[in-house]
């Protein structure tokens, strides 16, 4: 995978001079769809939407101020999960499918930050009072492990076989991550047969799908520490959550990573659908689509998109094999820089390199600039505006674009 720039540290100093309020608006499902003809649609969330002619919805969450948002960064409460497993003991629970929703906080993707005010207490230090510097912050966003065992792109799943349940012993107990087997004095805390059971069987499925199942081990990482619980969406249908964080590009070459705009708006990943199940998990439960503040406000969400340049007077999408696909291009209306199309164009998408990107500051065109729109003086309203915009949303010639000038905002998924 191709690298950006260094953006190791949580908060980095720049130069640009930008005061962003990103808004906690839901992204329309409509939002990403393809369009034929003229409509109007609704905007994903953007991070100050200063242009966007779209309407804003009458319940619109307030607006998050960059400087309120902390670290470490939430994603499911514990009263959100259980731990308790009790399925077994009901007698038609004779076998459960379990899906591992293994999901990952991405911060590589950074958004221009307020002014803060530093005082200035080194004695070398030129000038007089204080110091208004400006910072970028971290944007987290969602990544889920998931393969294609048949039509469907799916979490991995297994079946699960209830153990005969002993009501009258209890052991205590859990997974010895270094055996893979039960440990009967690994803990203190009392867990019954079942639970036990339940969560060795899910701890080894997902060593399995490792490329070394040593690796988490020879990192001293515990996946005792780093499951959350599960949730029941159906009838033996059981969702694990489990955060890989830490380990997320240790899986087989087999299995891949999606993004909540993939699996709750587009539904596909590289043009295949994702299993109807887990798409429905994550629209009647959007506490599992968010990422959260420790004062409980929620980050935006990216859009998944297809970076592309333009050759030939046709605009393509950059392969994988592509070593730097971090090029920007010239537009003949708008300004330099990277272009991406919301879906993909070709035949082969997986063969095609897959990116996550914030909306920040957009300027939005609902006009086809080539089939809608011929009046020059409207066309260089539209140019002006688009200088002091991050993003710009247009379509040309029925495609999709966005234009994002700032290549923090967005990175390779």
């Amino acid at each position: 995978m191709s690298e950006k720039k260094d953006t190791n540290e949580s908060k980095i100093k720049i130069d640009s001079q930008t005061n962003i309020q990103p808004t906690t608006e839901s992204i329309p499902e409509s939002s990403i769809k393809s369009q034929t003809k003229k409509e109007s649609i609704n905007m994903p969330e953007s991070i100050n939407n200063t242009f966007s002619t779209a309407k804003q919805s009458p319940n619109q969450s307030p607006t998050i101020r960059l400087s309120d948002i902390s670290s470490p960064y939430k994603y499911v409460d514990d009263d959100q999960l259980s731990k308790t497993f009790a399925f077994c003991e009901i007698p038609e629970n004779n076998i459960l499918k379990i899906h591992f929703c293994l999901f990952s906080i991405n911060t590589d993707c950074f958004i221009e930050g307020n002014f803060k005010q530093n005082k200035m207490e080194d004695e070398n230090d030129y000038g007089d009072g204080d110091i208004q510097t400006t910072y970028n912050e971290t944007f987290p966003f969602l990544q889920f492990i998931v393969n294609k065992p048949d039509e469907y792109y799916d979490f991995p799943t297994m079946d699960y076989e209830c153990i005969v349940p002993n009501p009258t012993h209890e052991m205590k107990g859990g997974f010895d991550e270094e055996t893979g087997e039960a440990n009967e004095i690994k803990t203190d805390n009392n867990k019954t047969q079942d639970v036990i059971h339940f969560e060795n069987e899910c701890f080894k499925q997902i060593l399995s799908m490792l490329k070394d199942e040593n690796s988490i081990h020879n990192n001293n990482i515990l996946l005792s520490n780093l499951y959350k619980g599960f949730f029941e969406f159906q009838p033996k249908e059981i969702f694990v959550f489990v955060d890989i964080t830490s380990f997320r590009k240790d899986f087989k070459d087999d299995y891949i990573t999606c993004v909540v705009d993939e699996v709750l708006y587009k539904r596909k990943i590289f043009g295949s659908e994702i299993n109807p199940l887990i798409c429905n998990l994550f629209c009647k439960n959007r506490q599992f689509t968010k990422i959260r503040n420790l004062e409980n406000q929620e980050y935006p969400t990216p859009l998944q998109v297809f970076l592309c340049d333009h050759k030939d007077g046709e605009y393509i999408n950059i392969h994988k094999t592509n070593e730097n696909p971090y090029k920007t291009m010239e537009h003949s209306m708008f300004s330099r820089g990277y272009y991406f199309t919301g879906d993909y164009i070709g035949e082969e998408p997986i063969l095609l390199k897959r990116f996550c990107c914030f909306i920040v500051n957009c300027l939005y065109v609902p006009d086809d600039i080539i089939t809608e729109m011929s009046d020059e003086e409207e066309k260089q309203k539209i140019r002006e505006k688009g200088v002091s915009a991050s993003t710009i949303y247009f379509k040309e010639n029925d495609i999709q674009l966005w234009a994002v000038k700032n290549i923090l905002h967005f990175t390779e998924i």
